[in-house]
């Protein structure tokens, strides 16, 4: 059998949304990707101006890896 979580759809469903992925070099990303697609996101890959909703995408680039100055410097832009 197969356990499953049970919740109402709303505006925050999943699938309206997208995902963004961040991570170190070297820590298990490919195990990242792995369970956010066990959870039903789909590859969404390298951002977009409009990422599909309920896919994974990249933050910045064309991987995770974006350096935490970078990271930073955006969100208090």
């Amino acid at each position: 059998e197969r356990e499953a979580a049970v919740a109402p759809v709303t505006s925050r469903y999943f699938k309206k949304k997208p995902l963004f992925l961040i991570s170190i070099p070297k820590s298990g990303t490919h195990l990242l990707f792995n369970l956010v697609q066990s959870m039903g996101y789909l590859p969404g890959g390298r951002k977009t101006v409009e990422p599909s909703p309920g896919t994974w995408n990249f933050l910045e680039y064309a991987n995770t890896h974006t350096s935490a100055r970078d990271f930073f410097i955006d969100t208090v832009r």
